[in-house]
């Protein structure tokens, strides 16, 4: 019976481990770029491109942004090159979800799983990337 028991949790393990590294997987197999913070840390994040802009998103509003919020330009690399800037925080409106629509279209099942994990787009921040006149390459 305690050999049964064994089995089960030791195959729950492996199920999890599988889902967990199904994801991490799947969240880098499409665009990644990196957000320098203002403390030093990196941040991994995903991008997509709508209306002329690059965008961000953080699905709570909550984590990064709040470490960015009072900052005047922030630093991303994408394709290998840095840029800063300028931004713009959105909780609501129609630009907002439509970052939510491509951010789940680019990233799909990953997107997904977030989401059945109770990420709630209604309550994401979207981030508007305006281009700095400054390059810190």
């Amino acid at each position: 019976m305690k050999k049964w028991i064994f089995g089960i949790l030791c195959t729950l393990v492996v199920l999890l481990g599988v889902l967990v590294a199904g994801f991490f997987i799947a969240a880098e197999s499409d665009e990644v770029v990196v957000m320098t913070m203002p403390d030093g840390a990196q941040q991994r994040l995903w991008m997509v491109d709508h209306n002329g802009h690059a965008w961000l998103r953080r699905g709570d509003g909550k984590g990064w942004i709040t470490q960015i919020k009072d900052q005047p330009k922030i630093t991303l690399t994408r394709e290998g090159l840095s840029k800063s800037y300028r931004f713009e925080l959105m909780s609501s409106g129609a630009d907002r979800d439509r970052v939510n629509e491509l951010t789940l279209v680019k990233y799909g099942l990953a997107e997904r799983y977030l989401r059945t994990l109770g990420l709630n787009p209604e309550q994401a921040t979207a981030v508007k990337l305006i281009r700095s006149e400054e390059h810190t390459s």
